[in-house]
């Protein structure tokens, strides 16, 4: 029998095995409109920390301490919370925690020697949110000046005196051994007289210059420089005054489509960072740009941010948008967070992103080695205050961390992957995770001082996307993935 036929020839698929290697985990933009993707540019995250090139665990929280190790006093009255914190530094004393609650009582405690209770002063006369803090050395004394909307008050070793009518002053600054504020109900910036903060009339030596403009509500003064920055709802003025203020020359630097969050406004003295919308912006003397757009996208809203700037990081506390219908930390407590849900600081050399933890405000403490944070945390926990640790953990119980990388087609965007394995340098135990569009694998490694092996299972798919997470400790310095890539079929 004979047969009048022949073979095809037919190209079948086919398989490349490619690695794709992370170097350092330095890298990190949350913005959806940034292409090309890659595998080594962390996309989301939570109670992580990038410096170095390395990814590690983040701060945690815990109930304060003071100086000397032991827990600082908590509020009595039952459903009266620490709305704002504040250290008053006194040279001759020692540094105290000052608290103003949330019905607008006045409260302090030692950081340096333990106390059993909070020393209480006084109530406001109106309770508001618009209060500012300022630290003054005015004839060998330290002072803490407290302004409200309708009252002024000094802090000292004396207790808290209440000063006068401050006829309104709020956002207030120490410039050139002058206190400046800002008169919201009034489109004005006042001033007060030269070495004494506590007069602003004109005719004794302070003064007032009222603002033209449509910028919307006085909001802050922020001394820069030789110049005050005054900021409005929506725009920004330059106020030059160097000896006599009342020989000044004012001009608009910039305006905003979104409005200024007031209490995310903080200055390290050569640069001042805040918060309009949901973007964060830094303006210096020169000029105003986004130094972290990359993040910005984590957040969901900044309406309620606090911003202040510590321990060389812009630290800002606001609501972070989920990936998906995950609980983080206290989020899954009820009562625990009120407002926001997250903590962000940003260092020259390092980013912290931490979620599941509520704070109202924050201020610094002194430590033996280093500056720490103070807070003044939200929901139940409102009674104390609370601090920064750097073991990850939230009140003893370890954070849970997470980072990812962006969806991602390496090699041939049109071919099929399959993730293979990743080879992973990590210090600690880490579950390492890739998905593809048609499912995900995980694996469970140990880690130590080599690099661990994870095989996976990914199904294949087009897109890839690595992440990891973990309770314990991490530090992760590089990793190698694996990938198989197909070719298409050909008749």
């Amino acid at each position: 029998m004979k047969f009048n036929s022949s073979f095809r020839n037919e190209k079948y698929p086919s398989v490349r095995r490619l690695t794709y290697r992370i170097g350092s985990f330095s890298g990190f933009d949350s913005r959806n409109d940034i292409v090309p993707k890659r595998l080594s540019i962390g996309s989301y995250g939570y109670n992580i920390r990038l410096s170095e090139g390395l990814l590690k665990h983040s701060f945690g929280i815990e109930f304060a301490k003071g100086k000397s190790g032991e827990g600082l006093p908590s509020l009595q009255n039952e459903g009266e919370n620490i709305l704002r914190v504040h250290r008053h530094y006194d040279k001759a004393s020692g540094g105290r925690l000052l608290v103003y609650s949330d019905v607008g009582r006045f409260y302090s405690c030692s950081l340096d020697e333990p106390e059993e209770s909070f020393v209480y002063y006084m109530g406001i006369k109106d309770l508001s949110n618009e209060i500012s803090f300022l630290n003054y050395l005015s004839e060998g004394e330290d002072y803490t000046l407290i302004f409200t909307p309708n009252a002024m008050y000094k802090f000292g070793t004396s207790g808290l005196e209440e000063i006068g009518d401050s006829a309104g002053i709020v956002g207030a600054c120490i410039h050139y051994d002058r206190v400046f504020g800002v008169l919201p109900d009034e489109n004005a910036v006042v001033f007060s007289k030269l070495l004494d903060p506590f007069v602003f009339a004109p005719e004794e030596g302070g003064g007032k210059i009222y603002l033209m403009g449509s910028g919307g509500r006085m909001l802050k003064a922020v001394s820069m420089g030789s110049a005050v920055y005054v900021f409005r709802e929506y725009s920004v003025y330059k106020l030059t005054a160097l000896a006599d203020p009342q020989d000044f020359s004012i001009k608009e630097v910039l305006t905003l489509s979104y409005p200024v969050r007031p209490r995310s406004i903080a200055s390290d003295g050569r640069s001042i960072y805040f918060v309009a919308g949901e973007e964060i912006y830094r303006l210096d003397t020169a000029s105003v740009e986004k130094p972290f757009a990359e993040f910005t996208p984590l957040i969901e809203s900044a309406e309620n941010a606090v911003g202040g700037y510590m321990m060389d990081k812009y630290f800002l506390s606001c609501k972070m948008r989920s990936f998906g219908t995950e609980k983080v930390g206290l989020e899954d407590s009820e009562g625990l967070i009120t407002l926001n849900n997250a903590l962000f600081a940003f260092g020259a050399d390092s980013t912290d992103i931490v979620r599941g933890i509520g704070i109202e405000d924050f201020s610094t403490v002194p430590g033996e080695l280093s500056e720490g944070v103070l807070l003044a945390l939200s929901g139940n926990y409102g009674f104390f205050a609370g601090s920064l640790t750097e073991d990850g953990k939230f009140y003893g119980v370890p954070s849970e961390k997470y980072w990812s990388s962006g969806i991602v087609k390496p090699g041939d965007a049109e071919a099929l992957k399959k993730l293979r394995s990743v080879y992973v340098g990590s210090g600690y135990p880490v579950t390492v995770g890739a998905e593809s569009e048609n499912g995900a694998d995980e694996f469970k490694i140990y880690g130590g001082s080599g690099v661990s092996f994870a095989p996976l299972k990914t199904p294949p798919g087009g897109e890839i996307r690595l992440y990891f997470r973990s309770e314990d400790p991490i530090r992760i310095s590089e990793a190698v993935v694996s990938f198989d890539e197909y070719g298409k079929y050909v008749p």
